[in-house]
């Protein structure tokens, strides 16, 4: 408990959550995205309440340890990319309070980002037999449009963004292809396979509105990413999928078959990766390449001898 004496004393210091907001304010000022900037305060502000809820309340109650225990807890309730944008947070705004003076050193100064195994990040993908039950049941239980992006993502891997960003004109049917504004803000010209196309033609056909995107809302706007991801994940579950299903499976999957198929090169252009070393992880994945090397194990029976 505080005493009337604390409290008095406490007004006069400055305090996290207000500094918090100067914080967030410079960053802003520099230049740095608006949807950064609110992931940015998202996290900030958690950290606030925790504090407080550990009766710190000013800077100079923050000590490397105290953020140390902070991450680590945060790992009960997120994964690797959740610690991870925390752990950036923290250390944006330690090195605001260091760089006005507030505290004589960063409190962020020992805190670096979580270490995981690598394998513990590859990816998950559904295989061929999964694939088709979820084509099914959207097909069967969601709109036209619906399964016409679930095709989308699943058959060229393209990211939510990139769906909800299509436009009409960077569709080239005859061509069987689509133009796509990639991370790197590049031109990526995405081929499109026979069957893909005349799904996309149809979706086309049956549209009645001018709008120039090629996935709409009821309200003729281009749809927004929550959307596609919710759709995503309540096919997943209607599939009865063993997962909560995300574009991101979707996209490793078509990943994962792509470079089983056709190898990493050829998937790193179709993905749009800027680097192979991010298309490579996908090898790790595909059991059925090595199927058949395994019958060539010397301790395989052959010919019946045993």
């Amino acid at each position: 408990m505080l005493t009337d004496l604390d409290t008095k004393a406490l007004d006069k210091k400055p305090k996290i959550s207000q500094l918090v907001d100067d914080c967030i304010g410079f960053e802003g000022k520099r230049g740095l995205a608006e949807k950064t900037l609110k992931e940015l305060k998202r996290y900030l502000t958690e950290f606030v309440e925790y504090s407080q809820s550990k009766g710190f309340y000013t800077p100079h109650d923050l000590s490397p340890q105290l953020l140390k225990d902070y991450v680590e807890g945060c790992w009960e309730r997120g994964n690797f990319p959740l610690v991870k944008a925390v752990v950036w947070a923290i250390r944006k705004f330690g090195a605001y309070l260091s760089l006005i003076q507030i505290v004589p050193e960063n409190p962020a100064r020992y805190l670096r980002h979580p270490k995981i195994p690598k394998r513990a990040h590859l990816p998950e993908y559904l295989s061929a037999g999964q694939l088709r039950q979820l084509l099914t049941k959207c097909a069967t239980t969601r709109s036209f449009q619906d399964f016409t992006i679930l095709s989308l993502v699943a058959s060229v891997g393209l990211r939510t963004n990139e769906i909800v960003t299509l436009n009409r004109d960077k569709v080239y049917l005859t061509k069987k292809r689509v133009d796509l504004r990639v991370k790197g803000d590049w031109l990526k010209k995405n081929p499109l396979s026979d069957q893909m196309t005349k799904i996309l033609a149809t979706h086309l056909a049956s549209r009645e509105d001018n709008s120039p995107a090629v996935f709409i809302n009821k309200k003729g706007s281009p749809l927004s990413e929550s959307y596609v991801q919710r759709m995503v994940k309540k096919v997943g579950y209607e599939a009865e999928l063993s997962f909560a299903l995300t574009c991101r499976h979707l996209r490793h999957t078509f990943a994962t078959h792509s470079v089983d198929k056709h190898g990493s090169l050829i998937t790193k252009a179709l993905l749009g990766h800027s680097k192979l070393a991010t298309t490579r992880v996908y090898l790790h994945l595909c059991p059925s390449h090595f199927k058949g090397l395994m019958n060539l194990h010397p301790y395989q029976k052959k010919g019946g001898a045993s």
